[in-house]
């Protein structure tokens, strides 16, 4: 004898509609905005910094800017997978935070980016750190992203390098080997040239109450002739983002989150937290952040949202 059971239609639409939430996959969490603590700036997230897939698994240990010039309008940055380091590339970035294709194929174990200006030695480049030759080679890159050169060591010094534009250090380029930084005037011609505590980040000074003299991690300014001075407070990650609404500041992120503004006297005040830790960067008269978690582009104040994203499918 059979049996027939009735199911309330109640309850079938209940169990529809739990295998539809089921079967919906989860979203992740938007990216979070850091707190600016000063009023009017404008943040832009780039959801992971351009990443289409998620979570993060990469890292950017390099990011540089161009404006102008045969480069364009860009910031070039290295990405390096967590799970396979040889699978590297070079993409770049709009100003407004558009991430392109991947610019270059790079190399594998890259590490920093480096433009050189046409009237340096190299001509106008990018330079990456990475495993061209042998480990802690660099390759050479034009504009096109074609690799042209590899060079060694012997030829040029493996470490933060800058190139000096304002012709005051003789259009050359300065390498922070950690021990020590290295003046090089050419492919396998260097020397020493200053004291270094530590390798790290070298930036030239933009001019003004900064001067155009040399600046390296920790506080330590050295002039033309290779003699260093000490600021009073210790940047670490910094830059100085150029036009109206910076007031000619460096602003520093101290490792923690914590982005600072500081004065040429040496003065600092809190800008903002919550920043990801990446490299900060000045272009095009904004303030960037690259950070593989996410990047941020902060601009002054002057009309537009206070905050936005961009958003990459996870």
């Amino acid at each position: 004898m059979e049996r027939t059971i009735r199911i309330p239609a109640r309850w079938l639409t209940l169990a529809l509609v739990l295998a539809l939430v089921a079967a919906v996959p989860a979203v992740a969490d938007p990216p979070a905005f850091p707190n600016i603590i000063e009023q009017g700036y404008h943040v832009r997230v780039i959801d992971q910094c351009g990443q289409a897939a998620g979570p993060p698994t990469y890292s950017i240990p390099g990011a540089v800017c161009s404006e102008g010039g045969q480069f364009g309008n860009y910031i070039y940055y290295s990405e390096v997978f967590s799970e396979d380091p040889g699978n590297t590339l070079v993409g770049r970035m709009r100003m407004s935070g558009h991430v392109e294709p991947a610019w270059s194929g790079g190399l594998d174990y890259q590490g920093g980016l480096y433009l050189s200006p046409p009237a340096s030695f190299v001509g106008e480049r990018l330079l990456v750190e990475g495993r061209c030759l042998a480990i802690g080679s660099l390759g050479i890159f034009a504009p096109t992203g074609a690799l042209q050169a590899c060079k060694s060591t012997a030829d040029l010094p493996f470490g933060y390098t800058v190139f000096d534009t304002s012709g005051d250090f003789g259009h050359d380029a300065f390498t922070n080997v950690g021990t020590g930084i290295i003046r090089v005037t050419g492919f396998g011609s260097f020397s020493s040239f200053a004291p270094a505590q530590g390798r790290g980040t070298m930036r030239f000074g933009p001019g003004g109450d900064w001067g155009t003299n040399l600046y390296v991690t920790g506080g330590e300014i050295v002039d033309p002739d290779g003699n260093p001075a000490y600021f009073p407070y210790g940047f670490t990650n910094w830059d100085w983002p150029a036009g109206a609404g910076w007031g000619g500041d460096l602003f520093d992120e101290d490792g923690s989150g914590n982005l600072w503004r500081v004065k040429p006297d040496g003065s600092a005040t809190l800008f903002a937290t919550g920043v990801p830790p990446g490299h900060v960067l000045a272009c095009g008269g904004r303030l960037w952040v690259m950070a593989s978690e996410n990047c941020l582009r902060i601009s002054p104040p002057g009309g537009g949202h206070i905050k936005s994203r961009i958003l990459y499918p996870r």
